[in-house]
């Protein structure tokens, strides 16, 4: 988790689109933005191009870095109760 996609994702989650289909507040978008800096694992901003997720390129660079952190590798589902 960089700075960069920090911003992306409070950006699009203030979106006319996210934010009036979800009802998303601003002081929501930037309590999530707030969380992920703060439990997130986060790096420099990338200098070069971004990483590619090799089963589908796709998506745009925000899609592949969620993919690459949630979806490849789901920390944030550690901890819950399977059943």
């Amino acid at each position: 988790m960089c700075p960069q996609l920090v911003y992306e994702v409070r950006k699009a989650l203030l979106s006319p689109r996210l934010a009036d289909r979800y009802d998303i507040s601003t002081g929501d978008a930037e309590a999530f933005s707030r969380q992920l800096s703060e439990e997130g694992r986060l790096v420099d901003d990338p200098v070069g191009p971004p990483l590619v997720v090799p089963e589908d390129a796709r998506l745009g660079p925000v899609r592949r870095a969620v993919v690459a952190e949630v979806v490849l590798q789901p920390r944030h589902m550690e901890g819950l109760a399977h059943g």
